[in-house]
């Protein structure tokens, strides 16, 4: 009885030192994924699909790029507001904060589900507005004979303008669905839920804008 007693207690050490194990590099892959997605240099956040097992919505790369992509690469010049948009893009993604509430293993130690919160500043509003007025101040500008540094000018404005206004966070608990990857853990898929909130609702805007011009193309 004894020996059999000494065996389970020696059992349960092992099988709790390996829960510890799987839980410590769930957290690294979180801790490592939200590092990238609250960087202040862009190019971090083209790192957070290496933490996924499937792209999901990142299959065409990451959000914050198709935002701040240069029209004007060709002349190897960055226009005011794509710098601006960048930077205001950063800056709130940089205040956002998250807790890891629960870890929940399964028994074959191959998936698991966490629970996170996630306070984060909802940029939807103020990049959607920026993008409705940029159009209204475009039509006008065409016939006013308004040069593109002109335009480029105002452009910025608009965006300084929207962003001044954002200072409201919001909070939210997503849940995350990882399974094993060797000694590492991956979240299965990027899908839309996740990335809104690791992009502050970017993808969201990106998303609209996406269907609005498909709508307007099959339409003409």
């Amino acid at each position: 009885m004894k020996k059999l007693l000494t065996g389970l207690i020696a059992l349960s050490f092992v099988l709790s030192g390996c829960g510890d194990k799987n839980k410590t590099a769930i957290e690294t892959t979180i801790n490592s994924m939200m590092e990238a997605a609250t960087s202040t240099n862009i190019e971090d956040h083209s790192n957070i699909k290496n933490y996924f097992e499937s792209s999901g919505v990142l299959k065409d790369g990451d959000v914050l790029s198709q935002v701040t992509e240069d029209e004007s690469e060709e002349e190897n010049t960055t226009p005011k507001t794509t710098q601006a948009i960048e930077e205001h893009m950063m800056e709130c993604l940089s205040k956002t904060t998250y807790k890891i509430k629960s870890i929940e293993i399964a028994d074959d130690k191959q998936t698991a589900i966490v629970e996170m919160e996630v306070t984060y500043l909802d940029q939807s509003t103020a990049l959607s507005n920026y993008f409705s007025k940029g159009i209204t101040y475009a039509f006008g500008a065409a016939f006013s004979g308004a040069t593109e540094d002109e335009m480029d000018e105002q452009y910025k404005k608009i965006l300084d303008e929207e962003y001044e206004e954002l200072k409201d966070t919001t909070t939210k608990t997503i849940t995350l669905d990882m399974v094993k990857d060797g000694d590492n853990w991956l979240i299965k898929e990027a899908n839309e839920d996740i990335i809104n909130v690791l992009t502050g609702n970017i993808y969201k805007v990106i998303k609209n804008l996406q269907e609005s011009f498909s709508t307007n193309d099959s339409e003409d």
